[in-house]
């Protein structure tokens, strides 16, 4: 994740009023930050052929979330050892990738198509009020086209939903993320911590 947007989300998460969500943890239809790749599959209905990454059900009868479908969930142990967060384990981030209203393939072969927007006004109903920023990027040819990132945090998470585009044909679509807080500050100290060293490392090289 681009520390831009790290510290934006480290931001608003310490900006949330303490009284507007206590203490509480999210849960998602029982999975929760922490879990094993075999507590989500009992739940999600999915399988441990590739940990984590399969454990989330996706074939004809999926797991759903705000009636999204086709999640995937990201625990540290799928990682490799050398980007393992330190005091870190099993689920860190729930993601979704869903084809954006401005995809025109998409809605030809009569896809479920979706706006940031859309999206934000869906999952505000358990994230709250999300803050939207709108940016206008070029592609290698030129073009110009308005981007949206969405983002809200909640009971020790953060969502965010963010417009991209991938391939030749500049194919829209929207990446859904709910990310650990927890995990999210002990990544940024971590690797401040080996931003510091490489520092030091780099001018005890003479």
């Amino acid at each position: 994740m681009p520390r831009a947007m790290l510290s934006l989300i480290l931001t608003l998460w310490f900006m949330t009023p303490v009284n507007s969500f206590g203490e509480e943890q999210m849960s998602f239809k029982g999975i929760k930050f922490g879990m094993k790749a075999a507590e989500i599959a009992k739940l999600a209905g999915g399988d441990l052929e590739f940990g984590c990454a399969s454990a989330i059900a996706d074939d004809e009868n999926p797991w759903t979330y705000g009636g999204i479908d086709d999640w995937s969930a990201s625990c540290v142990e799928g990682r490799s050892e050398s980007k393992r967060v330190p005091g870190t384990s099993g689920l860190y981030q729930l993601s979704s990738i869903v084809s954006s209203d401005k995809n025109a393939l998409a809605k030809w072969a009569d896809e479920d198509t979706y706006s940031v927007e859309e999206l934000a006004e869906v999952f505000s109903k358990v994230f709250g009020k999300f803050e939207i920023d709108t940016k206008v990027v070029k592609n290698g040819l030129g073009e110009e086209f308005i981007k949206k990132h969405a983002t809200a945090s909640r009971g020790g998470a953060v969502m965010h939903i963010g417009d991209d585009t991938s391939g030749s044909n500049h194919e829209d679509y929207i990446i859904l993320r709910i990310v650990s807080l927890d995990y999210l500050s002990k990544e940024a100290a971590w690797e401040n911590e080996q931003d510091a060293q490489k520092l030091k490392d780099a001018k005890s090289d003479f």
